[in-house]
């Protein structure tokens, strides 16, 4: 029985543990980078020419989408936010969606500002922000991306994206619609401008990668910590069943 009392104590520790950094990643993780951490690649303006590229189609989880390149198209950014298609705030995203993620990222003059002190988020279609007085943004420099692929392992690397993270990708500016569902379309837009619903470039991505992740650490212990806080209680239990 004392057996018993020390293990269930040990394993109360390592609970309240858990919870503790579970707290602390919530907080910590996708914090924005210090400016002296921003690369420098995170200075350039996206890079958007003519194409010839011709319309296509591809397939993606039983349904057709046709696809017609705008531009050309390169982007280095900063993630500040992101849709969360299992949040409240995104019911029109699924496993199933072609765009699954929407990433927000800035860029340039942004990083002369207090960006650290502006809220960003996502909603279904948008990348919204707020900032307290004497902080401002630069909107011209900052972009709503519906990002498609027609590549297994491009969509892996897009699912992979979190906030903090510091970006780099190629693709095309492209309208899309699914023929098996008119009136399903999508269409990109072409400067970085405009604002409204309509504001969002949809890209084609290419190729895409991660210059430098954000807080990498902090979401690994913020996994680890709820993993935790399931297989604690389960140990509790059957260390109460096996020592009784």
């Amino acid at each position: 029985m004392r057996v018993n009392l020390s293990y269930q104590r040990l394993l109360s520790f390592a609970f309240l543990g858990a919870l503790a950094m579970l707290g602390a990643s919530i907080f910590l993780k996708g914090r924005l980078p210090e400016r002296s951490d921003v690369l420098p690649e995170m200075l350039r303006e996206p890079i958007q020419k003519e194409t010839v590229e011709k319309p296509f189609s591809f397939s993606y989880k039983n349904e057709t989408y046709n696809v017609r390149p705008k531009s050309s198209y390169e982007l280095w950014g900063l993630v500040v936010s992101h849709n969360d298609i299992n949040g409240l705030a995104d019911i029109y995203h699924t496993a199933s969606s072609v765009d699954t993620k929407d990433v927000c990222v800035i860029w340039g003059k942004n990083f002369d500002r207090e960006y650290g002190r502006v809220k960003f988020w996502n909603g279904c279609w948008t990348c919204n922000w707020e900032y307290p007085d004497g902080v401002s943004v630069f909107a011209d420099k900052i972009s709503n991306n519906h990002l498609i692929t027609a590549d297994d392992a491009v969509r892996g690397a897009i699912g992979g994206i979190r906030v903090g993270d510091q970006i780099h990708l190629k693709g095309w500016l492209v309208d899309y619609e699914i023929p098996s569902q008119p009136g399903r379309s999508r269409f990109t837009s072409l400067t970085r401008e405009d604002t409204g619903d309509g504001a969002c470039e949809v890209v084609f991505v290419k190729e895409i990668e991660i210059l430098k992740p954000g807080t990498p650490r902090w979401y690994t212990l913020y996994i680890l910590s709820l993993r935790l806080l399931i297989l604690i209680p389960l140990l509790k239990i059957a260390l109460a069943l096996i020592l009784s």
